[in-house]
């Protein structure tokens, strides 16, 4: 019974297997897998090194405008132009500004000759009174007249002072060497105190470099610490950067603005530009690069139930990957250094591991090729 069962399975199958069926006939066992694989590196202090992206942009930098309000009459930077310290930059129409500066000086002229005729009756009074022929109370007022006279005197004298200062803030100068970024503002467009006029920046010999450092090793950069800077703009420029600022404030994605002063180079990079700082992943000579310990990419290892972790090895006795576990020190973005279970110069999986079965055979992807064209039997088949 059980060999005519046999027989009729193997009759299903008589238009694909052509040269009959035997029962007891064991099935053709399945190709290799093809895996993504990686050797396993060793990790030096010196090789703990990622390039972040950062920009460039002016130490110095501002949005300027006038410190009183009006109507522009006049802007005579454009984007890209170049200044000088004191150069004019922006004058707003003056005409009511000179008038309140005429106004307020002949109020001052008004004001002395009120004191001079004040002190004048204030001497004759007193003249008078030391021989008593005036009364003292009449030398009193002379003198609240002569005090209340000098105070308007000072009081118009402050107010032309002030008509002065702004007539002076009408026009817009530089404060110091720099380019025009933006232009804020037109002629006849009226514009408040201190709304922005230009967006001005300081001399392009004196930049700095900002750069989003991921949370997972922020602490390791040090204020003072020095990095290469580079320029995928200009190939072959690098400059040395000195970090100068650590914010205490992540921004999108959990990254901290860190700033790098660049030193001295013969072309400088014009702000706006992209720029890659090299940093360390660890402080050269710590405890963790002194281990020997080997690097593998965070796609390379599989955790497991119990908080374990383990990396599909590669044997190339017998073409087949065996599960291993592996004890992980430090992660980073990319990459997990490991400080037990794997060698350097060993051949691990690198994707796809929950698809893995300990002892499967595999072909190593491009290495695999050749070996794939002709068929390929599993280890130990005839």
């Amino acid at each position: 019974m059980i060999r005519y069962t046999a027989l009729l399975a193997c009759a299903s199958l008589a238009l694909v297997a052509l040269g009959g069926c035997e029962p007891g006939e064991p099935e053709q066992e399945a190709a290799p897998r093809v895996i993504a694989w990686t050797k396993v590196k060793s990790h030096t202090g010196s090789d703990a090194l990622r390039s972040l992206p950062g920009v460039v942009r002016a130490v110095r930098r501002a949005s300027i405008g006038f410190e009183v309000g009006g109507t522009v009459d006049s802007v005579g930077v454009d984007v890209g132009d170049s200044f000088e310290p004191g150069q004019l930059l922006a004058q707003l129409k003056q005409q009511d500004f000179r008038l309140r500066v005429d106004r307020a000086r002949a109020a001052v002229g008004e004001a002395r000759a009120m004191a001079r005729e004040a002190e004048s009756d204030f001497d004759r009074l007193q003249a008078l009174a030391a021989d008593d022929f005036v009364s003292r109370s009449a030398l009193d007022n002379a003198r609240a007249a002569l005090d209340t006279a000098r105070s308007r005197v000072a009081t118009t004298e402050a107010s032309l002072a002030l008509a002065e200062d702004n007539l002076a803030d009408t026009e817009l100068r530089a404060p110091y060497t720099g380019e025009v970024s933006a232009r804020l503002a037109e002629p006849s467009q009226q514009v408040g105190p201190g709304q922005p006029v230009l967006r001005i920046q300081g001399a392009a010999d004196n930049v700095e470099v900002v750069v989003s450092v991921p949370e997972t090793f922020v602490h390791r950069v040090q204020p003072g610490s020095e990095h290469t800077v580079t320029f995928p703009a200009r190939p072959g420029l690098s400059a040395p950067g000195r970090v100068t600022e650590i914010g205490s404030d992540a921004t999108e994605l959990n990254a901290y603005p860190v700033t790098l002063l660049l030193g001295d180079t013969d072309n400088p990079p014009r702000p706006g530009m992209t720029a890659e700082v090299a940093l360390p992943l660890e402080p050269a000579g710590s405890i963790t690069a002194a281990r020997g310990l080997v690097a593998i990419p965070v796609a390379a290892f599989l955790a497991v139930e119990g908080q374990g972790r383990v990396v599909f090895v590669y044997d190339e006795n017998t073409g087949t990957v065996r599960r291993r576990p592996v004890s992980i020190t430090q992660l980073s973005v990319d990459s997990a250094l490991v400080n037990e279970g794997l060698r350097a110069g060993e051949i691990i999986a690198s994707k796809g591991l929950e698809f893995l079965r300990d002892g499967e055979p595999v072909l190593l992807m491009g290495k695999g090729t050749a070996r794939s064209e002709q068929p390929t039997k599993a280890p130990g088949s005839p």
